[in-house]
């Protein structure tokens, strides 16, 4: 088995990986496009971002790799800013825009991901990194948008005026076509913005407040915030559904849904049997996965009626999958990824497949791909262990096989 077999799955690994160490910041493990990016055909590629060890060279820039998930081929890779920390596309079809933030420099890095052919040659570099300046001190930590012209990042502002002087966060207005920092909309109360969410139609923005427990509501016409929800306890998350009718906000006591139609929190709360670390919506079966850190996996229906809570479909047993942080669905809806790191040395990926019929004996199939990726002087040896489990409702195995290599 070639190892170009699993490049597919590198990036999202490596990607991981640099998210895990930065900070008290909330860092995705895997990053959705956010909104509707149309034809899936345009997105068979993976971004990886590498920090390239500024812990030794502060001077080294950080670098963004593509490849193209079809044919496990190297696009390429283009220089960002010293220490990118996270990444997030805009999806615009044929010029993709990548944003970088470079935490070490106070900037943001752009450029356009390589479209999958052009001619004459099979493929197309990526395109011209800019830079964007941010104000020294302003402590960017996450970027999102479903919008064509604007890009939103949180400004923590931590020494924004002086060193240990705090200042109130905000969210830096970022213009696609100008490359620019444009405008600051300045959030009302000092806390720690972790994560934000705007609708797919990009009428209003979402902003997690992990301090105070509340979401803050941002119209993006007027540019102001309209309302402050209270949420669930230390909120860290939040994704928008794709027909615009919700928010979902991750905190320590569950999943809290927002009407969005009526900026209200719905009553009651989204729970595993214990606490959350991830959620994820898949827009081609309406289902919402959140994974705790007992080792759950849990998939609620939410095709419901505006206002109402999504309902439970099925919740993994505690443990069945360990270590988890993640999940990533196909937009085909025919199955799952599961993102694990149940050792701390080593990054699972579970494939899993809900069974159409709910309830019947063996409702998880789960194909799980481990990588062990031991680092020398010279070199990088991968071992992987290929395992497919049957598994019945309970968690029971029922059969399995597994394959080891090592290259």
């Amino acid at each position: 088995m070639q190892i170009r077999r699993w490049l597919s799955f590198f990036g999202l690994l490596s990607l991981w990986a640099v998210c895990i160490s930065c900070g008290q910041n909330y860092r995705l493990p895997i990053i959705q496009i956010p909104g509707d990016p149309g034809d899936p055909k345009l997105y068979h590629f993976a971004m990886t971002i590498s920090t390239n060890d500024p812990a030794a060279n502060a001077n080294v820039a950080g670098t963004v790799m593509q490849t193209d998930v079809a044919g496990d081929m190297d696009v390429g890779e283009a220089p960002v800013g010293r220490g990118p920390v996270f990444a997030t596309l805009l999806p615009t079809g044929s010029a993709n825009r990548i944003y970088v933030i470079n935490s070490l420099e106070e900037t943001v890095s752009t450029t356009t991901a390589a479209p999958l052919s052009c001619s004459p040659g099979p493929v197309c570099p990526i395109g011209t990194v800019s830079t964007i300046t941010l104000p020294a001190g302003s402590a960017a930590s996450y970027l999102n948008s479903t919008e064509a012209s604007n890009m939103y990042v949180i400004l923590q502002n931590t020494n924004r005026l002086a060193p240990g002087t705090p200042t109130p966060p905000s969210i830096g207005l970022i213009s696609v076509f100008q490359n620019t920092l444009q405008q600051e909309i300045v959030i009302p109360a000092a806390g720690s913005l972790t994560a934000m969410a705007e609708l797919p139609n990009g009428r209003r923005l979402y902003v997690v407040d992990q301090t105070n427990s509340v979401v803050y509501v941002i119209n993006t016409v007027n540019r102001q915030v309209e309302q402050t929800l209270a949420v669930g306890p230390a909120p860290s998350m939040a994704v928008a559904n794709p027909d615009n009718s919700a928010v979902y906000v991750m905190t320590t006591a569950g999943v809290t849904v927002i009407d969005a139609l009526t900026d209200q929190v719905i009553p009651g709360t989204l729970n595993t049997g214990g606490q959350p670390n991830s959620v994820t919506y898949d827009s081609k079966l309406n289902h919402l996965y959140v994974t705790d850190t007992g080792g759950r996996v849990a998939a609620f229906d939410a095709a419901v009626a505006a206002g109402g809570l999504p309902t439970p479909l099925f919740v993994a047993p505690a443990g069945s999958f360990a270590g988890v942080i993640g999940v990533a669905p196909l937009p085909d809806g025919t199955h799952f990824y599961v993102l694990a790191n149940s050792a701390g040395t080593s990054l699972e990926l579970t494939k899993v497949e809900p069974r159409t019929i709910p309830g019947s004996c063996c409702s998880l199939l789960r194909v799980s791909l481990l990588w062990v990726l031991q680092h020398r002087r010279d070199r990088i040896r991968y071992f992987s262990s290929l395992v497919a489990e049957l598994v019945a409702d309970d968690g029971t195995v029922l059969d399995d096989f597994s394959e080891d290599i090592v290259r």
